[in-house]
């Protein structure tokens, strides 16, 4: 993959220094796209590709709880890319994710080369501690557990 360091703070100051992140930024490179699945059965399917990932997605991975999200570039925004994931998060990975959104979205094609190592967010909520996102609400959650234990699913009305 390639990867790139990115941080992100309230600001470059003693004054404004509040929260800071560390974060890993990475996308698959074209050998990594191209890869064949060596699984039985599947021969002719690309690994990357098996699972509704592929060019058009992106990682950021939160350097201090060592969790983070795989999203497509055509997110809206940080809630909608973090409504499938339950990760534990410092207080400056939402902000960034919004950030990088908008990022990829506004330079588009060379978002990956004009990717800053700094990122100032200084209006970005500030806190002492990170946060376990939402993830699937409730009924979603249900679904699934009913799908992979084989209960019978709900009736719709």
């Amino acid at each position: 993959m390639d990867t790139k360091f990115v941080e992100a703070g309230h600001g470059g100051t003693e004054e404004t220094c509040g929260n800071w992140g560390k974060f890993l930024i990475a996308r698959y490179t074209a050998a990594e796209l191209a890869e064949p699945t060596q699984f039985p059965m599947c021969e002719g399917e690309q690994v990357v590709d098996l699972h509704g990932t592929g060019r058009a997605h992106v990682w950021m991975l939160d350097l201090a709880t060592g969790e983070g999200v795989r999203f497509p570039v055509g997110v809206r925004n940080a809630r909608d890319a973090l409504r499938r994931h339950q990760v534990w998060v410092c207080p400056m990975f939402g902000p960034m994710l919004d950030w990088l959104i908008v990022h990829i979205r506004a330079v588009n094609r060379t978002w990956w080369n004009d990717l800053p190592r700094v990122v100032y967010l200084p209006d970005a909520p500030f806190d002492l501690v990170g946060s376990r996102g939402p993830g699937p609400d409730q009924a979603t959650r249900h679904r699934v557990r009913d799908l992979l234990t084989g209960a019978p699913l709900a009736r719709r009305r």
